[in-house]
């Protein structure tokens, strides 16, 4: 039951999929860990970040990478057994209540199993006679009607078409977009014109709200990735995206808008088309290595590129200084691609071993 499945999620680690299928890459397998997290602090920040983890899955460079380890704890503890605790306690609440519910329900069955036989009868006898004197009369003198078209009329004429026909008019109005339909006149009717119903039938009617449409903002400076998804999503918007010569490359990032066609302020209806301008600059992977860069470097450098910069590999060696980046996922001079994954080796140093105290020896 319910309560058992959620025992178990809190209990059971999620099973190893590498035992289910040896051949699965592990960049999914990595995907899928964090994915499924208990601890929401080892999960995925947002979709986007999973998104951009899932496009570089099947990379070369990625398909037999390491084994994520969770950086944070997955349970709890303390927490957890009070989680435990509780669940037991509902589970063992349920049980008792409904057999409690169920040893009274038998009891009040067997003493009032004649009353209830009898009311049960009693009940029948008066539906049966009300539907035969009063509900079928009515029904049977209740003429079909079929509903008007009353699209492109004003309020006013469309409820007194409707009431001519001997339809009732629900008094809450419905608003609704229309590209071509004037604001304030009645789109449609709920039910829809020509359909036949009966005499009295209440009718809801649709308004225009005129031709759905929203004010376009300042998106100068904001990433195209984010506005162009939101516009998309949101307002079932067409957006281009073009490139733009700039004179200072150094001042702009490949995924900064720069422009924008429309301005901001001007109203665009849904469908409508919008264009949004980027340097026209490209820019490549440094050697990290060679050019000195620390882990903090690094960090900034995925920050300004919109990069998903996965945890560092730590490595164990004397051939460096410790935290150098000694190796990376990229090669150097290679397009950056904004919202790649990027990942990097650090130098680690070898754990020093505990001197050894010498006896002393003392004379007597």
């Amino acid at each position: 039951n319910a309560v058992e499945r959620a025992l178990e999620q809190l209990k059971e680690p999620l099973p190893n999929i590498k035992e289910k299928l040896p051949e699965i890459p592990n960049s999914i397998v990595n995907i899928l860990k964090k994915a499924t997290a208990k601890n929401p602090k080892n999960r995925y920040e947002d979709a986007r970040d999973m998104l951009a983890d899932i496009k570089t899955a099947m990379d070369e460079n990625r398909v037999d990478e390491p084994i994520i380890e969770y950086q944070y704890p997955e349970f709890d503890e303390i927490k957890e057994k009070n989680n435990i605790k509780k669940l037991e306690e509902t589970k063992t609440d349920s049980k008792d209540k409904l057999v409690s519910s169920k040893e009274g329900v038998d009891s009040m069955k067997k003493e009032n199993k004649l009353l209830v036989a009898l009311g049960a009868i009693f009940t029948s006898i008066i539906v049966l006679v009300t539907a035969i004197f009063v509900i079928v009369p009515k029904i049977q003198n209740v003429k079909d009607v079929k509903v008007p078209n009353v699209a492109g009329l004003d309020e006013l004429e469309a409820e007194k078409k409707l009431m001519d026909e001997g339809l009732k008019i629900n008094t809450e109005l419905k608003y609704t977009p229309s590209d071509t339909v004037e604001e304030g006149k009645v789109v449609k009717t709920d039910p829809a014109s020509g359909r036949t119903v009966k005499e009295g039938t209440e009718v809801t009617i649709y308004i225009s709200s005129g031709e759905k449409s929203f004010i376009l903002e300042n998106y100068v400076g904001k990433n195209y990735i984010e506005i162009k998804a939101k516009l998309e999503t949101a307002y079932k918007v067409n957006v281009i995206i073009e490139n733009k010569e700039v004179e200072t490359p150094e001042d702009y990032t490949v995924s900064e808008i720069i422009g924008q066609s429309p301005e901001a302020g001007t109203s665009i209806p849904e469908g409508g088309t919008i264009t949004l301008y980027i340097p026209d600059i490209i820019d490549l992977y440094p050697d990290f290595n060679k050019e000195g860069y620390t882990w903090e470097d690094v960090q900034e450098f995925a920050k300004k590129y919109n990069l998903n910069l996965l945890n560092p590999e730590y490595v164990t060696t004397t051939d460096y200084p410790e935290g150098t980046i000694i190796g990376q996922n990229r090669e150097p001079k290679s397009k950056i691609s904004v919202g790649g994954t990027l990942k990097v080796k650090i130098a680690s140093a070898p754990a020093t071993p505990e001197p050894i105290e010498e006896e002393t020896e003392y004379e007597d």
